[in-house]
């Protein structure tokens, strides 16, 4: 209106309480119901999954964030918490997903992305944004972890193969065994996930490979989410392929770029159109893997 002037219009509703408070364990079940009734086509990504309680931080008791509107939920934005082996020393680490927040409150979204972003000694990571999420992140200062990721189909590597050079074990309790250090650790963090375990021993080297369950352009990928000894990996990839794609009833095998780097294989690069994102005053890039996060589900 200019001045002078009385805008006109109908008398403003009754104002709404709203709070960003932190989500704990006792509301996970109320935040599962809220997302299969607000967002169901998430939720139908992993319809025999339940939320689950991704919380590796010891003495953290928070889950993210919620938005409450009146006392009614309205928004969530998970977090799994981790304390992570990093070249023999552990630091701590919030992996951010998912994040939905009803449309008439979305202008207190980024009021709640602030809170989480709180302890500016964290590690951050973001697997998995949208378009609009990247863009966003990004532009509070986070970085890609990678533009594109590695397709490995079967057959890709026949020529690669010789499979007397190491050993490959595929039980995962032998490959517990075969595992020391910051590999025992993510392991035993990962019991209890979708992660497929496998091993390649070479006299006494050991690479370790964690795999999990991704949707790339609606196919159906298994994807290598940490890969130790990289220089190992191509005389077996071939029989890694194969068995990940029977687990998973995979068309094929991703991995980003930086876990294949020191590996000699044939791969397909995939452009990303949002690629993964962190956020870290101690670490780089190569320093962080893709456990601890939605994608180990």
């Amino acid at each position: 209106a200019t001045a002078g002037s009385r805008a006109v219009g109908p008398p403003p509703g009754p104002s709404v309480k709203i709070e960003i408070v932190p989500a704990h364990k006792a509301d996970l079940p109320a935040i599962e119901r809220f997302l299969v009734k607000e967002w169901p086509e998430y939720m139908a990504q992993s319809p025999d999954e339940p939320m689950r309680e991704r919380n590796w931080l010891p003495g953290n008791e928070s889950f993210g964030v919620r938005l409450l509107a009146d006392g009614e939920l309205a928004g969530y934005l998970g977090a799994s918490y981790s304390l992570r082996p990093v070249e023999g020393r552990l630091e701590r680490f919030c992996a951010i997903a998912p994040w939905f927040v009803k449309e008439e409150h979305r202008s207190h979204s980024l009021k709640m992305l602030f809170k989480l972003l709180a302890d500016k000694d964290m590690t951050y990571v973001n697997y998995t944004p949208s378009r609009p999420m990247f863009k966003l992140f990004t532009g509070l200062g986070f970085a890609k972890l990678d533009e594109a990721k590695l397709l490995i189909l079967p057959l890709l590597n026949l020529p690669w193969l010789r499979p007397g050079r190491g050993r490959l074990i595929t039980d995962p309790s032998k490959v517990r065994d075969a595992l020391t250090g910051d590999d025992l650790k993510i392991f035993d963090d990962h019991v209890g996930t979708r992660c497929r375990h496998l091993a390649i021993v070479d006299g006494d080297r050991v690479c370790y490979i964690a795999a999990g369950r991704r949707i790339l352009r609606k196919a159906t990928f298994s994807e290598i989410l940490h890969l130790s000894e990289p220089a190992l990996l191509a005389p077996q990839i071939e029989r890694i392929v194969w068995l990940l794609c029977r687990h998973f009833r995979a068309v094929g095998v991703a991995a980003d770029e930086r876990l294949l780097a020191g590996a000699t294989v044939r791969t397909i690069r995939y452009r990303l159109n949002s690629p993964p994102v962190f956020k870290s005053k101690h670490l780089n890039r190569t320093q962080i893997d893709n456990m601890w996060g939605e994608l180990a589900f």
